[in-house]
């Protein structure tokens, strides 16, 4: 049975909190954002293919600490991703990866309008992502989801805690897009007291 299959009912492992490093990036423990304190979580490597090709580093953050996987999909708080690419993107692929990704967790019953907010994220990828982009994916209770690319927002806000549900499931879901990244985040996971 593959280890993943338990993720959705185990606690992270905790260990001490500090900041991480992962490849040349590092993560502070805290990070503000407007005027919230958000907690990291931990952080790994995203490897694509068999050939394990690194593709971005990526650290999570929430305001109310957890490391328990459904809590940290599920629980409406203030969340950020941060995604440090180590490679060079073309659109066309990263809008593939995406649209597979919000595919195989879309909900079957889903609305209408929910399948409409994730196709208006997915045509955000329109763009190569290069070496060394920046991409955080901010989600505010009440407000909803944004993208910022280098520092400048994308798009418009996507509106919803079932779509941010979604979103966050493709990373930490059990059937995960990315094993090696979680298994990362999982060991890096900074239990608050």
């Amino acid at each position: 049975m593959s280890r993943f299959c338990f993720l959705a009912i185990l606690l992270f492992v905790p260990i001490q909190a500090m900041a991480l490093t992962v490849e040349d990036t590092t993560y502070p423990d805290t990070v503000t954002m407007e005027g919230r304190t958000l907690h990291l979580v931990g952080a790994g490597m995203r490897e694509k293919t068999i050939f394990k090709v690194d593709v971005y580093t990526m650290a999570v953050y929430v305001e109310k600490h957890t490391c328990n996987q459904i809590k940290l999909v599920h629980t409406d708080q203030a969340k950020l991703l941060r995604m440090d690419f180590v490679r060079d993107i073309p659109a066309d692929k990263m809008k593939a990866t995406m649209t597979d990704n919000f595919t195989a967790r879309t909900p079957k019953n889903a609305s209408g309008d929910l399948q409409g907010r994730i196709n208006r994220f997915l045509a955000l990828f329109n763009k190569k992502v290069l070496d060394k982009t920046q991409v955080r994916i901010i989600y505010v209770p009440g407000r909803g989801t944004s993208i910022y690319i280098d520092g400048k927002k994308r798009g418009a806000t996507i509106t919803g805690p079932d779509f941010q549900n979604v979103l966050m499931d493709i990373w930490f879901n059990r059937d995960t897009c990315c094993p090696h990244l979680l298994e990362d985040i999982r060991a890096t996971c900074t239990e608050k007291k």
